[in-house]
């Protein structure tokens, strides 16, 4: 066994990640565990709609409004995405509070104190602190791509060398994310030393079926965004401020933790799958 398998519990060579059944757990989980994720993410989700709220009361509409910010020019457009990106960094506390406990509880069989929605542990900071790293990553590797979109507008050219570069990256950070995330839930159950690097190294070969599995767990989120623009209440709304749609949006945010845990979990089973010597309660995919 090789010195990484030896020191953090990776298996020297991982069979390749069954997807299906990983996302079926991931799942399974959210069904089969429906209290203690209530009790870890009710405070959360209630904070996450008071934050909703107050940003659209104090903020301007044009950074607000979708049908406003689809017109903005670059440097508009360049601040309502540095904006979106110190909101998500604002946020992150709280669903690294809820995702911690979640962790743990597949991982570790730790279910979840009557005050673990306060969580806001040394284990959670550690896990705000990576899942920062990636929040920025992935906006620096997706901004070109935004802004080189709006320059081109509708007459761009039909193949531009930039345009192609910029999509690249952007696709790049997102085929890679789920195999880096492998780290965070080595942070959850204190393993530190499955950084992103041991993370890169236990998942090779499985770039794209940790990809796909993620997909798959963030199709509630699809289903509902698809809903809300192709059903009720309609693309046409849901591109106002209407207070239809501020409504709406802000239920959608409310939800977010909830329809997020579910790849969490995949998260979670897929560590156990590349780390099994590190978890003390998880069903085996091998």
């Amino acid at each position: 066994m090789t010195h990484l398998a030896a020191t953090t519990g990776a298996r020297e060579t991982a069979p390749p990640l069954p997807v299906l059944a990983t996302v079926g757990l991931a799942y399974k989980a959210a069904f089969d565990n429906a209290g203690s994720l209530a009790r870890v993410a009710w405070f959360w989700c209630l904070a996450l709609l008071a934050l909703h709220g107050l940003s659209t009361l104090f903020l301007p509409t044009w950074m607000t409004n979708p049908s406003e910010i689809m017109h903005l020019n670059s440097s508009a457009l360049l601040l309502v995405s540095v904006a979106g990106l110190l909101n998500a960094l604002v946020i992150l506390p709280m669903l690294a509070s809820i995702a911690v406990s979640w962790h743990r509880l597949l991982l570790l069989n730790e279910r979840p104190a009557t005050d673990a929605f306060l969580r806001l542990d040394r284990l959670v900071w550690s896990y705000v602190a990576l899942a920062a790293m990636l929040v920025t990553m992935r906006f620096v590797m997706s901004l070109p791509q935004v802004m080189v979109s709006l320059q081109n507008g509708a007459g761009g050219k039909p193949f531009d060398p930039q345009a192609a570069i910029a999509t690249l990256l952007s696709i790049g950070a997102l085929v890679l994310l789920p195999r880096l995330s492998l780290a965070l839930p080595g942070i959850a159950i204190g393993d530190e030393r499955v950084g992103f690097a041991r993370g890169l190294g236990a998942s090779r070969g499985n770039t794209w079926r940790l990809f796909f599995g993620a997909v798959l767990c963030f199709a509630p989120a699809a289903v509902l965004a698809i809903l809300t623009f192709g059903v009720w209440p309609g693309y046409a709304v849901m591109l106002s401020n209407e207070p239809t749609a501020l409504w709406v949006r802000a239920v959608e945010a409310m939800l977010w933790p909830i329809l997020g845990i579910i790849v969490v979990g995949y998260l979670s089973h897929a560590y156990a799958h590349f780390f099994p010597g590190r978890v003390s309660h998880s069903r085996s995919l091998a």
